[in-house]
C-alpha cells in the first residue's frame, strides 16, 4: 500500500522548509514573495522528491500544482516523472497543434479529462506524448541509432500496450470511442496499418452503439477525420476496408437538418464528411442508399456541396476570416474537393492539365498557413489529423507542369511535418520517384528558397461564386513553352507499402495505358524509395 505524502504546500516540500499551510496560499511563501505552488489532494502518494523531479521536468507555465492535477490519481502509485513529463508533452504540444490546423476540444479538452478516470486513455496519452518527442529527435536531426529515440519508442510501445490492456475494463462505448481514437493515432505513428484498421472499424461500430448526441460530438468529428485520412493513404499491406465502411456519417445527416454552421470545428468536419462521401464513390460497398444509382449519388453531393458553401457564405458574414489559421485550412481543402469533382474520377490523366488554377491555389493556401502557423508548432511540427500534406501531395501526383510540381515537392521537403501516418519528408521523396518515371527532373529552384515570398497572392473567391459557378479557377502559370508528359508516360494510381521505422517505401506506380486504351490497366512500376 502506497505511503501516503508529507503536508504542506508543493513549494516548501520541494524547499524541504516547515510550512504553515494557510490556503490558497501559504504566508510563508507570500511573505518571502515566492510563488505557492498550492496544494496536491489529499490523497496524493508523491512523493517531496517525485514532485522536485517533476518540477525540473515538467514545460509548463505557471504554478506546478495546475500541472500535477492533471495527471490521473486512479493507479495504486504515483506517476513517476518520466510518465508526467510525457504526458505534459501531450497535453501542452500534441493536443495544441492537432486542434490549431481545425479546431477541436476533444484533443484538448476532452480526452484529457478522460484521462483522470481511465488508465487506458492515460497509457494512450503517454504513447502519444512519447511518440511527439521522438519526432522532434528526428526534426533536430538525432534520429536513427539515438540511444534517446530508440527509447521513447520503447516507451510508446508498453504504454499503448497497457492501453490495450486496460482497455478490457472500459465498458462504456463513449469512452471505448474516445479511447480507440487514440489508439488509432498510435498506430498512425507507429506504422501499425492493420491495427488501424482495427481500429477504424471499431470507431464506427461504437459511435454507432453510444449514438450521436452531446457527449459523443466532438468524438463524432476526430473520427470522420482520422477515417478520411485513412482513405487517403491506405497502405497496401492493410488497405483502407471500404467494404466495411458505412456510406454516410453523423455530420452528413447533420448538414441536412441545421440551417446554419455553429464554428469552424463544425464547418471543417462538415467539409471532411464531403470529401469521404467522394472518395467513397466508385468502390464496392455495403450500400445503404438503396437503389440510387451513381449519377443520383453524385448530384446529391453536388448539391450538399453548393449548401455547405452557402451556410459557409452566412456563416463567414460578420466574421474576418483572412489569414486565420481555422478559415484558411478549411480553404484548402476545400479547393481540394472542388479541384476533383472538376476534374471527375475517370478519363485520362491529362485532363488534370486544365487545372493549374487550382495547384495554384492549394500551394499558395499551404503556403501562408505555413507561415501563419504559431512558432510553438513550427517548432514541434507534429499532429495526429490531416494537415498541409494531402492536398500538397496531390498537386505532386497530378500537376505535370514542372514549375509548380517543383514548388510542391520543395515545400514538403521544408516543413518537416509528421500528420498522422504521413511524413512530409516521405511524401517528398515519392512525389520526386513520380515525377522522375514521369521524364521530369526536380531540382531546387528560387522558389523552394526558404525564406523566398511566394510568387502569387491568393485571390479570393467569395462563396457564394462557389456555390453557383462552374467550377474554373483562372491560372497566372501557363503552359506556353512547357513540353507535355505523354499519356502513356504519366502515373494513374500509386500504391504504398510503408516501413515506417526503416523510413522506407516500396510503390507500385499503376501507368496510363495511353489515350486509345482507357479504361485498361497500363504497365506497373516497381521502385523503392527511402527518407
Amino acid at each position: 500500500m502506497p505511503r501516503k505524502s508529507g503536508t504542506g504546500c508543493i513549494t516548501c516540500r520541494i524547499r524541504r522548509v516547515k510550512c504553515d499551510e494557510a490556503k490558497p496560499a501559504c504566508q510563508r511563501c507570500t511573505s518571502s514573495k515566492r510563488q505557492c505552488d498550492g496544494y496536491l489532494p489529499e490523497d496524493s502518494t508523491v512523493t517531496r522528491r517525485q514532485l522536485a523531479a517533476a518540477a525540473r521536468q515538467l514545460s509548463v507555465v505557471g504554478p506546478i500544482s495546475q500541472a500535477l492535477s492533471q495527471y490521473p490519481r486512479h493507479r495504486s502509485h504515483s506517476p513517476t516523472p518520466t510518465s508526467m513529463t510525457l504526458f505534459d508533452v501531450f497535453r501542452n504540444l500534441t493536443a495544441p497543434s492537432t486542434a490549431s490546423f481545425i479546431p477541436s476540444r476533444f484533443w484538448t479538452r476532452e480526452l484529457l479529462q478522460l484521462a483522470h478516470s481511465e488508465p487506458a486513455v492515460w497509457h494512450a496519452t503517454l504513447a502519444l506524448g512519447a511518440l511527439h518527442q521522438r519526432h522532434e529527435l528526428f526534426w533536430q536531426g538525432q534520429g536513427h541509432g539515438h540511444h534517446n529515440s530508440q527509447g521513447l519508442l520503447d516507451q510508446a510501445h508498453q504504454s499503448y500496450a497497457r492501453a490495450v490492456s486496460y482497455a478490457q475494463d472500459v465498458k462504456d462505448p463513449t469512452r471505448l470511442l474516445s479511447l480507440s481514437l487514440a489508439l488509432l493515432s498510435i498506430t498512425n505513428m507507429m506504422g501499425r496499418w492493420s491495427e488501424s484498421q482495427v481500429h477504424i472499424t471499431a470507431g464506427h461500430r461504437l459511435l454507432k452503439q453510444a449514438g450521436t448526441g452531446e457527449e459523443t460530438m466532438s468524438a463524432a468529428e476526430i473520427l470522420t477525420r482520422l477515417d478520411l485520412q485513412a482513405m487517403t493513404f491506405s497502405d497496401s499491406s492493410a488497405p483502407y476496408a471500404y467494404d466495411n465502411t458505412p456510406r454516410s456519417v453523423y455530420i452528413d445527416t447533420l448538414m441536412r437538418q441545421v440551417e446554419r454552421l455553429e464554428s469552424y470545428a463544425q464547418a471543417g468536419t462538415a467539409l471532411f464528411g464531403l470529401m469521404r462521401r467522394f472518395m467513397l464513390l466508385g468502390e464496392t460497398l455495403v450500400a445503404d442508399d438503396g437503389e440510387l444509382g451513381e449519377e443520383a449519388i453524385i448530384q446529391n453531393l453536388m448539391q450538399d456541396i453548393a449548401s455547405w458553401e452557402s451556410k459557409m457564405a452566412d456563416f463567414e458574414r460578420n466574421r474576418d476570416p483572412h489569414n486565420a489559421i481555422g478559415p484558411l485550412s478549411i480553404r484548402l481543402y476545400h479547393a481540394l474537393l472542388r479541384m476533383c469533382l472538376t476534374a471527375g474520377g475517370y478519363g485520362p490523366e491529362a485532363r488534370w492539365d486544365k487545372l493549374l488554377g487550382y495547384f495554384e491555389r492549394i500551394l499558395t493556401l499551404a503556403e501562408l498557413l505555413w507561415s501563419n502557423t504559431p512558432n510553438t508548432h513550427v517548432q514541434s511540427p507534429f499532429s495526429l489529423e490531416p494537415g498541409l500534406i494531402v492536398p500538397v501531395f496531390m498537386t505532386c501526383q497530378r500537376c505535370r507542369h514542372p514549375w509548380l510540381r517543383r514548388r510542391a515537392i520543395a515545400f514538403l521537403h521544408k516543413i518537416k511535418r509528421q500528420e498522422g501516418m504521413w511524413s512530409s519528408d516521405g511524401a517528398a521523396v515519392v512525389a520526386e520517384k513520380i515525377m522522375e518515371v514521369e521524364g521530369q527532373v526536380y531540382y531546387t529552384s528560387d522558389l523552394s528558397r526558404e525564406n523566398s515570398p511566394s510568387p502569387m497572392q491568393i485571390e479570393e473567391m467569395s462563396w457564394e461564386e462557389w456555390a453557383t459557378g462552374d467550377g474554373q479557377l483562372p491560372a497566372k502559370t501557363s503552359w506556353a513553352g512547357i513540353p507535355r508528359v505523354p499519356e502513356k508516360m504519366r502515373v494513374r494510381d500509386t500504391l504504398v507499402m510503408v516501413e515506417a521505422e526503416q523510413k522506407r517505401v516500396d510503390l507500385s506506380l499503376i501507368m496510363s495505358p495511353g489515350e486509345d486504351l482507357l479504361g485498361t490497366l497500363g504497365e506497373v512500376r516497381m521502385e523503392t524509395v527511402t527518407f
